[in-house]
């Protein structure tokens, strides 16, 4: 076998190996479903107090999980749609009061929204469990109708610790 042969080959190699790794990866431990997949887990680990866990039920249309984070204390994932919406969920032990509390201009099922001085509208939900707070906070760059902020509030689901399995 030629030399420049075996130099092609080896590159074709590296390249489709290249290639694969991408569809291989598909950043497994970002997607915090409702199930027992490492994200999951990682959520539950970073805060061992919480009787539930926040998880991804379903995406709606238009949705992605854009950001998962898991530290000491605190779980954090992130959801953006293509309209440039972002949903942000973060689960801790207890719930802070927020430092710029919501004035609610309307209120529904719970939810508070609010205009943010510029052209961004934010929903904030508060779900409280033993050992552990959950608050969602939707980011829209427009007003939210009820049903799409409802939407996609209830994409977000709560796993109990058990079904875990030993955390």
């Amino acid at each position: 076998m030629s030399r420049s042969r075996t130099y092609r080959r080896a590159w074709l190699l590296v390249i489709g190996v290249a290639l694969a790794q991408p569809a291989a990866c598909s950043r497994p431990n970002a997607e915090p479903r409702c199930r027992a997949v490492p994200a999951t887990v990682l959520m539950a680990e970073s805060v061992p107090s919480a009787g539930m866990v926040p998880c991804v039920a379903s995406l709606p249309d238009g949705w992605a999980v854009e950001a998962f984070s898991a530290d000491d204390g605190a779980g954090t994932f992130t959801l953006v749609h293509e309209d440039g919406a972002q949903l942000r969920v973060v689960l801790r032990d207890t719930c802070v009061p927020a430092e710029d509390p919501f004035d609610a201009e309307t209120q529904y099922e719970g939810v508070e929204q609010r205009v943010d001085g510029g052209e961004d509208r934010e929903v904030r939900w508060t779900s409280t469990f033993t050992g552990g707070c959950v608050v969602e906070t939707l980011t829209v760059p427009h007003a939210p109708a009820e049903g799409d902020a409802l939407e996609i509030h209830e994409a977000i689901g709560f796993l109990p610790r058990g079904e875990l399995g030993p955390v």
